[in-house]
């Protein structure tokens, strides 16, 4: 592992599988609270930058990243508010992200 995600807050968690989303009735999934501890991690992270663009680039689904809970729909696009708080955290400009 080089690069950014060498130095990713999440890289040496003993729990990955808090970064995959919750769905509902699913016990095999990290649960709410877990996801929430995630994200938390997240937000320290220094690297959140970089991970939201690898997210983007990587069509991330179904996980955490960049403290965003990542959607994307059956027609494989992004769900609206995955990418736009996405576009946020890879520092693109507000208002074109609104565009």
């Amino acid at each position: 592992m080089t690069g950014w995600r060498e130095r990713a807050a999440c890289k040496d968690t003993w729990f990955p599988e808090a970064w995959w989303l919750s769905k509902p009735g699913d016990k095999t999934e990290s649960s709410f609270d877990d996801n929430q501890a995630a994200r938390r991690v997240c937000r320290r992270c220094p690297v959140v930058s970089e991970c939201a663009q690898d997210a983007l680039v990587m069509r991330a689904d179904g996980v955490i990243r960049a403290a965003v809970a990542c959607r994307i729909d059956r027609r494989g696009e992004w769900l609206p508010a995955s990418e736009a708080a996405l576009r946020v955290a890879a520092g693109y400009d507000v208002e074109e992200v609104a565009a």
